[in-house]
């Protein structure tokens, strides 16, 4: 097995603009703030993990050059990782079932992004799956395993960020009710705690009307701190569905 690759690909020029401006990248000193990284990761004991320039990088722009702030992102997304082991554990691209569900489409990134140098599309289908044949725990382990991808390999969504819509087509109160509160609340806090990620929007499509009203009425009494964030939103209309559905 080849060991990951230290040295790293340029950025498109575009992309560069957006990383010097918005991240605090500066290529003279970059080489420099990947090796203090990854030499505080490999005196740490608690953390086996990758130390590849692309991997370490990437949670450097995540937090926006903040050496102190990446640290805390690696320690906390390897904690999660211990936390959710049903579905960051025993994960393969090539298992058959695996591979059957990315083939289904329940998580989908546009080829391209929304400009040159702008956010990726994400897509998540949450009514195109078979729950008499697999598990949500399945589902959500091949979700998360092309959002890991693409952090890591996409310089639109590392530099850009990405946009989520959410599609509620032909949901039903079956899938509803499988989705697991607990693991979502945990992937949400990994989302927003423990990821180089910048999500630049969040949209549903393809709700119901009696959802739409009722949202809209909640949305009107929290603040808007609490309206964007994901784990709230995704919560909260799996809750509507399961009263309005009926």
């Amino acid at each position: 097995m080849n060991k990951p690759s230290n040295k790293l690909q340029p950025l498109p020029p575009l992309l560069a603009k957006i990383a010097k401006e918005e991240l605090n990248e500066n290529e003279d000193r970059l080489q420099d703030d990947i090796e203090a990284l990854r030499s505080w990761m490999l005196k740490q004991p608690h953390l086996k993990g990758r130390t590849d320039s692309s991997f370490l990088v990437g949670f450097l722009r995540g937090s926006k050059f903040s050496l102190e702030k990446a640290k805390k992102k690696i320690d906390f997304y390897y904690t999660m990782r211990d936390l959710v082991p049903e579905i960051f554990r025993n994960r393969s691209a090539v298992d058959q079932r695996t591979h059957d569900i990315i083939q289904l489409g329940a998580a989908l990134h546009f080829r391209k992004p929304i400009s040159e140098d702008g956010p990726r599309v994400i897509m998540l289908r949450l009514g195109c799956f078979d729950l008499h044949k697999y598990t949500t725990y399945e589902i959500i382990k091949a979700a998360v395993m092309i959002a890991e991808l693409l952090l890591y390999e996409d310089f639109n969504v590392v530099i850009a960020g990405y946009v989520l819509i959410m599609d509620l087509a032909n949901i039903t109160p079956f899938q509803i009710f499988h989705f697991d509160a607990v693991l979502i609340k945990k992937l949400t806090i990994m989302a927003n705690k423990a990821l180089p990620s910048r999500m630049k929007g969040f949209h549903f499509v393809n709700v119901l009307p009696s959802f739409e009203k009722f949202f809209n009425m909640v949305k009107s009494v929290i603040n808007e701190k609490l309206q964007n964030r994901v784990g709230f939103r995704f919560l909260l209309i799996l809750f509507l569905y399961k009263i309005f559905k009926f």
